[in-house]
């Protein structure tokens, strides 16, 4: 509770209070043609870094994250659905990037993203544990801590 509240006074701070208030969104980001990328778990570690770095800079709150072989599943707190695409953007173009210097030339991303306004702290709540559990779901694992690409657990 600490943590959270030195969060909120430092975001007050910078004057961006809006990241602390709805809208937070759900973004979907499906890999071409639902290639299994993150199948790659070293490749799809790299890539959770990036979204955290990602995130830290564009001054997005990152709710919760799972990266299933074929899509990423996101939880963004941004501001507004104008401030969404930035930092997804960014995100998806750093992968991209990534995937090259490993030696993968093949599109990786399909253009786009889907995404969801959530409302609510309920609502926000609920939805990172979906996404968190989503590898639980799928059959990949049976608890959502043995699956290395999604977080934060703490949701």
């Amino acid at each position: 509770m600490e943590a959270l509240d030195r969060l909120r006074r430092g975001l007050r701070r910078l004057g961006i209070e809006a990241l602390l208030s709805d809208p937070v969104f759900s973004v979907t980001v499906s890999t071409h043609p639902r290639r299994p990328i993150f199948d790659d778990v070293p490749f799809g570690l790299e890539c959770v870094s990036l979204l955290k770095d990602v995130c830290r800079r564009r001054g997005a709150f990152l709710h919760a994250y799972c990266l299933m072989p074929d899509h990423a599943s996101l939880l963004l707190g941004v501001g507004s659905r104008e401030a969404l695409a930035p930092p997804v953007m960014a995100w998806k173009a750093l992968c991209g990037q990534a995937r090259r210097q490993r030696g993968s030339w093949a599109p990786f991303w399909e253009r786009g993203f889907a995404e969801r306004p959530v409302t609510g702290p309920d609502a926000v709540r609920a939805a990172a544990r979906y996404v968190v559990e989503k590898p639980v779901r799928a059959g990949l694992v049976r608890d959502a801590r043995d699956y290395p690409l999604c977080g934060p657990r703490d949701s």
